[in-house]
Protein backbone atom coordinates (compact mmCIF):
# COMPACT_ATOMS: atom_id res chain seq x y z
CA UNK A 1 0.00 0.00 0.00
CA UNK A 2 1.35 3.41 -0.97
CA UNK A 3 1.55 6.30 1.50
CA UNK A 4 0.72 9.67 -0.06
CA UNK A 5 0.46 13.23 1.12
CA UNK A 6 -2.36 15.02 -0.70
CA UNK A 7 -3.06 18.74 -0.46
CA UNK A 8 -6.35 19.08 1.41
CA UNK A 9 -7.58 22.16 -0.46
CA UNK A 10 -6.68 20.66 -3.86
CA UNK A 11 -8.73 17.53 -3.30
CA UNK A 12 -11.63 19.51 -1.80
CA UNK A 13 -11.62 21.67 -4.95
CA UNK A 14 -11.72 18.54 -7.11
CA UNK A 15 -14.65 17.01 -5.21
CA UNK A 16 -16.73 20.19 -5.22
CA UNK A 17 -15.96 21.31 -8.78
CA UNK A 18 -19.06 21.84 -10.86
CA UNK A 19 -17.26 22.53 -14.13
CA UNK A 20 -18.33 19.70 -16.46
CA UNK A 21 -15.44 20.32 -18.87
CA UNK A 22 -12.71 19.77 -16.24
CA UNK A 23 -11.74 16.41 -14.73
CA UNK A 24 -9.49 15.94 -11.73
CA UNK A 25 -7.07 13.08 -11.19
CA UNK A 26 -5.02 11.88 -8.26
CA UNK A 27 -1.51 10.71 -9.08
CA UNK A 28 -1.26 7.50 -7.06
CA UNK A 29 2.54 7.79 -6.94
CA UNK A 30 3.05 11.44 -5.97
CA UNK A 31 -0.28 12.43 -4.37
CA UNK A 32 -0.60 15.38 -6.75
CA UNK A 33 -4.12 16.45 -7.76
CA UNK A 34 -4.15 17.26 -11.48
CA UNK A 35 -6.76 19.39 -13.27
CA UNK A 36 -7.34 18.21 -16.86
CA UNK A 37 -9.68 19.77 -19.42
CA UNK A 38 -11.91 17.18 -21.11
CA UNK A 39 -10.60 18.22 -24.53
CA UNK A 40 -7.06 17.38 -23.37
CA UNK A 41 -4.88 15.67 -25.95
CA UNK A 42 -1.92 13.67 -24.53
CA UNK A 43 0.00 14.04 -27.80
CA UNK A 44 0.26 17.78 -27.15
CA UNK A 45 2.20 17.35 -23.90
CA UNK A 46 5.91 16.81 -23.37
CA UNK A 47 5.36 13.54 -21.50
CA UNK A 48 2.40 12.34 -23.59
CA UNK A 49 0.43 11.28 -20.51
CA UNK A 50 -3.15 10.13 -21.03
CA UNK A 51 -4.68 10.80 -17.62
CA UNK A 52 -7.94 9.19 -18.70
CA UNK A 53 -6.42 5.74 -19.30
CA UNK A 54 -3.11 5.60 -17.40
CA UNK A 55 -3.59 3.46 -14.25
CA UNK A 56 -1.18 5.72 -12.37
CA UNK A 57 -3.99 8.31 -12.22
CA UNK A 58 -7.28 7.92 -10.39
CA UNK A 59 -10.18 10.03 -11.55
CA UNK A 60 -11.55 12.02 -8.62
CA UNK A 61 -15.35 11.94 -8.38
CA UNK A 62 -17.49 15.01 -7.89
CA UNK A 63 -19.96 15.46 -5.07
CA UNK A 64 -23.44 14.72 -6.38
CA UNK A 65 -26.12 17.40 -6.43
CA UNK A 66 -28.04 15.31 -3.89
CA UNK A 67 -25.04 15.27 -1.53
CA UNK A 68 -24.52 19.02 -2.01
CA UNK A 69 -28.16 19.62 -1.10
CA UNK A 70 -27.79 17.42 1.99
CA UNK A 71 -24.80 19.47 3.13
CA UNK A 72 -26.65 22.78 2.63
CA UNK A 73 -29.75 21.50 4.41
CA UNK A 74 -27.72 20.20 7.33
CA UNK A 75 -25.88 23.50 7.69
CA UNK A 76 -29.16 25.44 7.56
CA UNK A 77 -30.49 23.46 10.53
CA UNK A 78 -27.60 24.83 12.63
CA UNK A 79 -28.52 28.46 11.99
CA UNK A 80 -29.95 30.38 14.95
CA UNK A 81 -30.95 33.50 12.97
CA UNK A 82 -34.60 32.99 11.96
CA UNK A 83 -34.49 35.51 9.08
CA UNK A 84 -31.42 33.86 7.55
CA UNK A 85 -32.86 30.38 8.15
CA UNK A 86 -36.02 31.30 6.20
CA UNK A 87 -34.07 32.92 3.34
CA UNK A 88 -31.92 29.83 2.93
CA UNK A 89 -34.92 27.51 3.04
CA UNK A 90 -36.50 29.40 0.14
CA UNK A 91 -33.54 28.82 -2.18
CA UNK A 92 -32.25 25.36 -1.25
CA UNK A 93 -33.23 23.78 -4.56
CA UNK A 94 -33.50 24.81 -8.17
CA UNK A 95 -31.25 26.31 -10.75
CA UNK A 96 -28.34 28.24 -9.22
CA UNK A 97 -29.29 27.19 -5.69
CA UNK A 98 -25.72 26.85 -4.43
CA UNK A 99 -24.71 30.28 -5.74
CA UNK A 100 -27.81 31.87 -4.21
CA UNK A 101 -27.16 30.03 -0.93
CA UNK A 102 -23.60 31.36 -0.78
CA UNK A 103 -24.62 34.87 -1.88
CA UNK A 104 -27.11 35.10 0.97
CA UNK A 105 -24.56 33.81 3.49
CA UNK A 106 -21.99 36.41 2.39
CA UNK A 107 -24.28 39.10 3.83
CA UNK A 108 -23.85 37.37 7.21
CA UNK A 109 -20.04 37.07 7.60
CA UNK A 110 -20.16 34.99 10.79
CA UNK A 111 -22.46 32.43 9.16
CA UNK A 112 -20.52 32.53 5.88
CA UNK A 113 -17.24 31.66 7.62
CA UNK A 114 -18.99 28.91 9.58
CA UNK A 115 -20.48 27.61 6.31
CA UNK A 116 -17.06 27.34 4.66
CA UNK A 117 -15.69 25.40 7.64
CA UNK A 118 -18.75 23.13 7.82
CA UNK A 119 -18.79 22.46 4.06
CA UNK A 120 -15.09 21.61 3.98
CA UNK A 121 -15.44 19.21 6.91
CA UNK A 122 -18.38 17.47 5.24
CA UNK A 123 -16.40 17.16 2.01
CA UNK A 124 -13.44 15.75 3.95
CA UNK A 125 -15.77 13.04 5.33
CA UNK A 126 -16.82 12.16 1.76
CA UNK A 127 -13.19 12.13 0.63
CA UNK A 128 -12.21 9.82 3.49
CA UNK A 129 -14.99 7.41 2.51
CA UNK A 130 -13.71 7.48 -1.09
CA UNK A 131 -10.15 6.88 0.08
CA UNK A 132 -11.25 3.73 1.94
CA UNK A 133 -12.12 2.16 -1.44
CA UNK A 134 -8.62 2.85 -2.81
CA UNK A 135 -5.57 0.75 -2.04
CA UNK A 136 -3.76 3.85 -0.80
CA UNK A 137 -2.72 5.30 2.54
CA UNK A 138 -3.44 9.02 2.21
CA UNK A 139 -2.73 11.91 4.57
CA UNK A 140 -4.52 15.16 3.81
CA UNK A 141 -2.11 18.01 4.43
CA UNK A 142 -2.49 21.80 4.40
Amino acid sequence: MSHLKVERLDIIEAFESNNPSISYFLNRESGEVIKVPDDFCPDETILGIDYFSDRKFIRIPRISDKEGLRIREEYRTKIQNEDLYDKLEDILMGRGALKKFVDILRVYPKYYTAWLDFKNEEIIKIIKDWIKDLDLDIDLVN
